[in-house]
């Protein structure tokens, strides 16, 4: 899609007048191409993943969808909290300082213990970042429960909860989680990435209303993505007219 207010890029042999301004594509860049989003890979570089976990048959977990009344949230120190957060998330000059910025405040106002940023590729889950309140805690032991992954890809936030006696599967018991939540990133029409949260052994309950607040974090990174986007792609499109200029004036 061109970029609002870009100039015409310089006419070539054989080009049509009524394209858009050409613009090189880079790796993880997003294609648009009819109803379908698609992500540019260039390379064979391989992701950092982590385990998926299935459910057991013998679980007590359930996935659910959060009910849009749990996602109101009225908490005075969460607005407030939630007003410094889109500060800090909306002054990201690149994606890993959004990524950044977005743990931050996810950790700080969800009431959860830890939080990733993950991307899913087809069946493999990558780790772009992780934040943890234990200082001891890396991204190596954090997995992800694969029907809530499933269940936020559809769009909506998730949530991993208890459902009586703990009787988990083998992985998610050797972890002690005992809830999670999924929100995803939404750049588009297309599920970009999600903010995984989870809690796990005598770490409290985490409340309900802390939903709302995940979810508004992750619709920021959304609108934060689309703009790094945007003005990654205005600053490339000028760098290839003005190469296709100087070719042009060489040719010349």
């Amino acid at each position: 899609v061109p970029a609002r207010g870009a100039r015409p890029a310089p006419s070539l042999k054989g080009a049509n007048p009524g394209a858009a301004p050409p613009a090189a594509l880079l790796h993880d860049d997003m294609l648009r191409v009819g109803p379908w989003t698609l992500r540019v890979r260039i390379g064979a570089g391989v992701p950092r993943s982590g385990a998926t976990l299935h459910q057991s048959p013998l679980s007590t977990e359930r996935v659910e969808r959060v009910p849009e009344r749990e996602l109101a949230f009225v908490a005075q120190h969460r607005l407030n909290l939630l007003v410094e957060c889109s500060a800090a998330i909306n002054a990201a000059g690149s994606e890993p300082s959004l990524i950044a910025a977005a743990l931050d405040a996810a950790l700080a106002g969800s009431g959860y213990r830890r939080v990733a940023w993950l991307r899913q590729s087809g069946e493999v889950v990558e780790i772009l970042g992780f934040k943890s309140s234990a200082a001891h805690e890396s991204a190596d032991r954090f997995a992800f429960s694969q029907s809530l992954i499933r269940e936020a890809a559809a769009g909506q936030i998730a949530r991993l909860t208890e459902d009586g006696p703990i009787n988990y599967g083998q992985s998610i018991a050797s972890l002690g989680i005992h809830s999670a939540l999924c929100a995803p990133i939404v750049f588009g029409a297309a599920v970009v990435g999600f903010l995984y949260f989870d809690a796990r052994g005598v770490e409290s309950a985490v409340a309900p209303e802390a939903a709302g607040f995940c979810q508004a974090i992750a619709r920021m990174c959304g609108l934060a993505m689309a703009n790094l986007k945007r003005v990654d792609l205005e600053h490339r499109q000028r760098r290839l007219e003005a190469d296709l200029t100087a070719a042009r004036e060489a040719q010349q």
